[in-house]
């Protein structure tokens, strides 16, 4: 599920119009955490394009079957794309 969850994660980024234009890149690191019957909280190593690291934390809801969803913490994507920005216009 890992693996799943950050190859997905990485097109997102690379493809998605509110990511793709800051060069994010995503770890192999991504560490789940059963939290309930179903659902799994994560953390993942991000770079901006100028390295910076950063944390995202996410959330992955998951069945016996393999269906999954994953969602990205709102606060988390946040100040990692304000960080990215910032490198962008060189601030």
């Amino acid at each position: 599920m890992k693996g799943e969850v950050v190859g997905l994660l990485r097109d997102q980024f690379n493809t998605g119009d509110a990511f793709k234009q800051y060069g994010i890149t995503v770890a192999d690191d991504l560490t789940l955490i059963n939290t309930d019957l179903n659902k799994y909280d994560g953390l993942v190593t991000v770079h901006t394009r100028k390295g910076t690291q950063k944390y995202l934390e996410l959330t992955v809801w998951a069945d016996p079957t393999g269906a999954m969803f994953y969602q990205m913490n709102p606060g988390s994507a946040s100040t990692l794309i304000e960080t990215a920005s910032k490198e962008e216009r060189g601030q």
